[in-house]
Order: C-alpha cells, then structure tokens, then sequence
C-alpha cells in the first residue's frame, strides 16, 4: 500500500448536490453509469431480469436436533436507486515531514454517489427447517441499505492487484485505490470498502467465491471430507437439491455464470472491486453482532456490462457477487480463540430503469473557499 501526494489546492465553493446524471464522465469516473434506478422487477412490464437475485447465509439456529446453525437461502428481486451526488467533496492535506513546516497543500477531492438498496424475497427456504416467523415470508422485505459510492478523483492509496480475464490470462499492476463504499445495515452494522475500477471488452469474469466455511472445504464449494456430516445442513440446498432448482448454496457463483452468459454478447464491462481488506477498509458492529455471528469482512464485485443486444429495450446490466464473512463457533482444530468463517454470499443481475424526475436539492451561492 503506497500513499502518493501531489501539490494541490481545492477551491470549496463549487461543491453542489443535486440529482445523479449518467451524462458526467469528469465527476464520477467509473461510477458515471451507475445514476438511476437498477430493477428485477417493475409492476405492469417484462424486464426480463425478475426474480434474478439469490442468497444464503448460515446462522446460529437452536433445534431440538443434532446440530447448532441453520443454512437459509433467498430469492429475491431488488431495487438499487443511485440517488444524487455530492461534490466536489474536499479533503484537506498538507505536504510536511515531522516537525517542519508544511512545504504544500495537499487536498483530495471526492465525488459522492448517494444510493438507497432494498430487497424483498420471493421465494425461501432453510435447512433444517424453522418457520415462516423465523426465516421470513414470502413478500418480506429483508435488506435495506442506505450508503454511498466514493470516486476519488486523486491523491490516490495504490495497491499491488492482480487483473484476471475469462480466458485465464492474469496480469500484475499497481492500481489506485478510486473507488469506495460506505454502507449502514440496520443490523447494526457499518461497512467501508476501498475498491479498484477499471473497464474492458467483453463480459466480467466472474470469482469462485464458495458458500461453505473458509476452513472446511477442499476445494472451494466441496465439504471437507472430515466435516461432511457437520455441514449436513448445505447438502439440503446443494448438489441434488438445489434451491428452486436452480441455486446451488455451497457454489453461488455457478448461477451467476450462467445468468451473465444468457445476457447474450457483452460490448465492455465496467468492473468495481470493493473489499475491506484493501488499506484501511473494515466493519464496525453493536455489541450483539460482535458476541453472536460477528461480520468481520465483506469483498463485492460489481459489473456494469454495456449490451451488444438490448433485452426488452434495455442495453445496460448491473451485477453483482457479494460475499460478508460471520464468524461464530469455534474452529475445529484451529488456534485457540479462533472462530469458523462462515461465507453470507448474494447474487444478482438487474437491468436499468428510467429514475424519476427529482429537485435539486441544493444550488450554491457565492460562497467564500476558506470556510472549508
């Protein structure tokens, strides 16, 4: 991780929040197709993407069974509504070394994207089995997530990162940390994830990020042989019987592979890869979720893919793989205190909507630079 600085004065009286425009490459860089509304689905229309979003989690589940934790899984369709922008947002800095005097300013600038994620459920079920009451019922909304997009326009942290292609083909480069991402779950849960961006030709590739617990499985989406009958749970979402038939829990990413090869040829995708283990990234909890099933990372890859053939009209898709990392129980065999990490992976592909018209929510006036 490497800090680099550059001489730079940041002029506050321009700063404006007002409706997002996907029309503004300069303010929001990689983040500029992101402005509007991202769907599954819509009342009184086809977009062809409902129902495309799917989770699974596995939490701590008291039955008078055998056995201490539940494997529930999710369909669902989402709304995500990149709301208004905020900036140029400044960051004050200066060029000094120990006790000297500062030699420069040194001031970052930000662009802020606002956006509100809801998710509710279509289609649910456990292993083992609880009830309608404790898993959730058809229709329930089950995420809400208020946060915003960060593109950092300079004064950039870089970091040494590896660029994989679909054909197999990896590249090392030094890339800076552009983009972020600041979430509010009202679990009690705050997220910052400093991320990378960058575009190429063709469809995303897309990660094997696996269902089951970081340290029992060999290979990724396989139990270890030796904790087969302790992941039992997973065996009644997996393999034979996948959720609906479709949703493989141990092996998220298989369904996602498909769905994104089904969108037909893909002109460029746009990749954002956000992760709190990038520089000074984390997850901040209450009390409760510290003491139960502490979230302790969370990684996200988002793809927005331009469409060689438009579907219903639509020519642009957002997707996504999103994998939070709760830690409860202790580790078989492990170091003392150490916890199983137990993947929460999500899924999705949506297509954009027309936003509604919205009021600026603020013009600046004349405004004097040396109150920021």
């Amino acid at each position: 991780m490497e800090l680099k600085l550059e001489a730079k004065v940041h002029e506050y009286g321009n700063r404006d929040i007002r409706p997002a425009d996907r029309s503004e490459p300069e303010k929001l860089g990689a983040l500029s197709k992101l402005p509007g509304k991202w769907i599954n689905a819509k009342e009184g229309l086809t977009t062809g993407f409902e129902g495309r979003g799917w989770n699974m989690i596995a939490l701590p589940f008291f039955t008078d069974a055998s056995g201490d934790f539940r494997v529930l899984a999710s369909q669902y369709n989402e709304t995500l509504d990149f709301l208004t922008v905020d900036g140029p947002v400044p960051n004050r800095g200066v060029d000094k070394e120990g006790s000297a005097d500062a030699t420069a300013q040194t001031d970052q600038t930000i662009f802020g994207l606002d956006y509100t994620q809801r998710i509710a459920q279509i289609a649910v079920k456990d292993a083992p089995p609880s009830s309608d009451m404790i898993r959730g019922k058809i229709g329930a909304g089950i995420h809400h997530e208020p946060g915003f997009m960060l593109w950092i326009r300079d004064q950039h942290t870089f970091i040494d990162y590896v660029v994989r292609t679909p054909a197999g083909d990896e590249s090392e480069a030094k890339l800076p940390l552009n983009v972020a991402r600041l979430a509010s779950i009202p679990h009690g849960d705050t997220v910052t994830a400093m991320g990378v961006s960058f575009t190429r030709p063709g469809a995303p590739l897309v990660p094997e990020i696996s269902g089951l617990p970081v340290h029992l499985q060999s290979p990724p989406g396989e139990p270890d042989p030796e904790v087969t009958g302790y992941l039992a749970p997973y065996g009644g979402l997996s393999g034979d019987n996948k959720f609906e038939g479709l949703f493989d829990v141990s092996r998220p990413w298989e369904l996602l592979r498909g769905g994104i090869a089904a969108l037909g040829p893909i002109r460029q995708t746009t990749t954002l890869h956000f992760n709190t283990e990038f520089a000074t990234g984390g997850i901040v909890n209450i009390p409760f979720i510290v003491s139960e099933a502490n979230a302790t990372a969370m990684e996200a890859f988002f793809w927005i893919m331009e469409l060689e053939e438009p579907i219903n009209g639509r020519g642009w898709a957002l997707a996504y793989i999103q994998n939070v990392l709760l830690d409860f129980f202790p580790q078989f065999g492990g170091p003392e205190g150490a916890l199983i990490r137990w993947p929460h992976v999500s899924i999705n592909i949506m297509c954009l909507d027309e936003a509604p018209a919205r009021e600026p929510l603020h013009k600046p006036e004349e405004q004097d630079a040396s109150n920021g």
